[in-house]
């Protein structure tokens, strides 16, 4: 079989750049920790198969039969189950991987939120500006808009909105 074809995108238009996605940071890591050579385009999340990124174009032939995978935790899954990447928990005891469970939970479904509300919240024009860079400015900022709105509305219903500042940041410290 020959060497995959796998095209990552994370949603910035710098393709040799750090990306501000952490889900876009853990599948490069996962990638090269399983010496997997990938390419990096831009992508779109409304383009992305669950709307979101990172996601990947996975083609085992280097062909065109290329499969779009989304979700870090599915892409690693698809890896490991086409013999491409190996399962870095299979040694694991029950208890470790129980360990690794709730650390990831931790950083992906409490951290995760922090850290958007830092950017989108506190850091807005600094965030429009990098995450929009491509777009000229009239579109920037009607775009920036639109994303801000978004990022808030997630933010309220999943409960981080909600908090205060003084209450965030005493969250993040504990």
């Amino acid at each position: 079989m020959s060497s995959p074809s796998i095209t990552i995108f994370r949603g910035f238009p710098a393709t040799a750049a750090y990306v501000w996605s952490p889900f876009a940071c853990k599948l490069e890591a996962r990638l090269r920790f399983a010496g997997l050579a990938y390419k990096v385009e831009q992508g779109a999340p409304p383009k992305g198969p669950r709307g979101k990124i990172p996601y990947i174009a996975l083609s085992k032939n280097g062909g065109s039969d290329a499969e779009m995978v989304s979700d870090t935790a599915m892409i690693s899954e698809k890896l490991v189950e086409d013999g491409l990447a190996a399962d870095l928990n299979a040694r694991l005891t029950p208890v470790e991987k129980a360990t690794d469970a709730a650390v990831r939970a931790l950083l992906e479904e409490k951290l995760y939120f922090y850290q958007t509300y830092e950017r989108w919240e506190q850091n807005y024009y600094s965030m429009r500006d990098k995450a929009l860079s491509a777009l000229p400015f009239p579109l920037k900022v009607l775009i920036g808009q639109i994303s801000y709105r978004k990022m808030s509305s997630t933010l309220y219903g999943q409960g981080t909105g909600r908090l205060t500042p003084a209450e965030i940041t005493k969250l993040k410290t504990e």
